[in-house]
């Protein structure tokens, strides 16, 4: 865990650890029915961008999803050193 140490002695942790542990909270309150659903929406929402039936808004979205869920997998965590 990075955190740095004032003059006073008090711990600050550094502000990608405390995203870690925002994200890391919010992950766990979702269950896996909710991320199937979000990610079945987001597959059908790059099929539509694909053939111009929805915004380019709505791929933009579909992308951050998948590149999030593919990043929480244990192969990446494992090639990223984050077990």
């Amino acid at each position: 865990m990075d955190s740095v140490v004032c003059k006073t002695g008090r711990r600050y942790l550094h502000r990608a650890d405390v995203l870690g542990r925002n994200l890391t909270a919010w992950r766990s309150g979702v269950t896996d029915e909710l991320k199937t659903g979000f990610d079945v929406a987001a597959v059908a929402g790059g099929i539509g961008s694909w053939f111009a039936i929805i915004p380019d808004v709505a791929a933009i979205l579909s992308i951050i999803w998948l590149t999030l869920r593919i990043w929480e997998t244990e192969t990446v965590k494992r090639w990223t050193r984050r077990d």
